[in-house]
Order: C-alpha cells, then sequence, then structure tokens
C-alpha cells in the first residue's frame, strides 16, 4: 500500500496506515472505551411478547436448544467456496471435505454454545483487510480504499443455526409481517 494522502497523520507505517484509514472511514472514532452499561435485574426486565393480560399471562418462547438432525451438515454443505479463510486458517472446503471426521465434535461445540447460550470471542474475532476501490486515477487517496471485514468461517456456522433458530421462532410465534 502507498503513502496515503488524506490527513494530518504521517503514514509510512503499517499502523499509521491503519490509523489515518480508520479516521477516514470513522470520522467520530474515539479510543476512549465506552462507560459501563448495567446489566439489568429482575425489576428491569422487559414485558414479554405476545398478548398479556392481568387474567392471562404472556406466551413463552423458547429457542431450540439442539441441532437437529442433519441441520449442521445442511449448513456445511451449503457453504460457499472459495472464500477467504481468515481469521482461523480452516477454509470452507476443508470444512466441507472433512465433515465426516468433524462433525460430531462441531455438533458438540454448536449444542454446548445453544445451551448456554454462548458464543466464543475466538467466533466473533474479525481481521479487517483493505482493498483497492474499482476504476480510481490514486490510490493515494484513502478514500480510494475499502475495508472488508472477515470472519471465522466457523464462526458463521454458529451464527447460521441460530438466525435459522431465531427465524424458526418468530415464524411459529407470528412474529414475522406478512410482507417480509
Amino acid at each position: 500500500m502507498p503513502n496515503l494522502s488524506g490527513g494530518a497523520i504521517p503514514n509510512e507505517m503499517p499502523e499509521d496506515k491503519a490509523r489515518l484509514f480508520v479516521q477516514a472511514t470513522y470520522p467520530d472514532y474515539s479510543e476512549e472505551q465506552p462507560a459501563e452499561l448495567p446489566m439489568p435485574g429482575p425489576a428491569d426486565t422487559q414485558p414479554s411478547v405476545g398478548s398479556a393480560t392481568a387474567d392471562t399471562p404472556a406466551p413463552t418462547m423458547e429457542s431450540p436448544q439442539h441441532l437437529r438432525p442433519g441441520e449442521l451438515r445442511a449448513i456445511i454443505e451449503k457453504l460457499p467456496s472459495k472464500k477467504s479463510s481468515l481469521p482461523d486458517g480452516i477454509a470452507n472446503e476443508v470444512l466441507k471435505m472433512t465433515s465426516g471426521v468433524h462433525l460430531p465434535y462441531l455438533e458438540n461445540l454448536f449444542n454446548a454454545c445453544l445451551v448456554h447460550a454462548y458464543h466464543p470471542a475466538v467466533f466473533r474475532f474479525v481481521v479487517t483487510q483493505v482493498i483497492k476501490k474499482a476504476d480510481k486515477t490514486t490510490y493515494k487517496d484513502v478514500r480510494n480504499w475499502r475495508g472488508i471485514s472477515l470472519e471465522s468461517p466457523t464462526g458463521k456456522i454458529l451464527e447460521k443455526i441460530m438466525a435459522d433458530h431465531v427465524q424458526e421462532l418468530a415464524s411459529a410465534h407470528n412474529l414475522v409481517p406478512p410482507h417480509q
């Protein structure tokens, strides 16, 4: 990446270019840590979704706590090919070709994540890759670059499982508007 124009920050080092890119992309960005938000207690709970009255309680909605038979295999088979394997280095092609070996281990892992409502931090780690925007005359201007986020393929599988379960739950309780 060439030295960039577009800011007062010297940008010969990769860290400086990254800082300049963040400044151009997110002008209001601050490195200060946000204030801690208080965790809600029992008195702070939100009313349940549904038609609760004084006489009838609101219906409860529980998400499936385990993978359905064949659910994980179907998701893995539909993974797109030729995608980045960053940040964990496990390509979708590897997940597809070796599913017979690792499927039981991933099922155990994802079932534990569902039961404990846990999304491991390693699955949420993202690498931002900076790439050139098409058809620009010069790439010395920081605005002629854009960032793409590369997520863990394994983490994307867990997110797909959770999204499918939420969608199923929303449909079962008529929470999806008919025009959706």
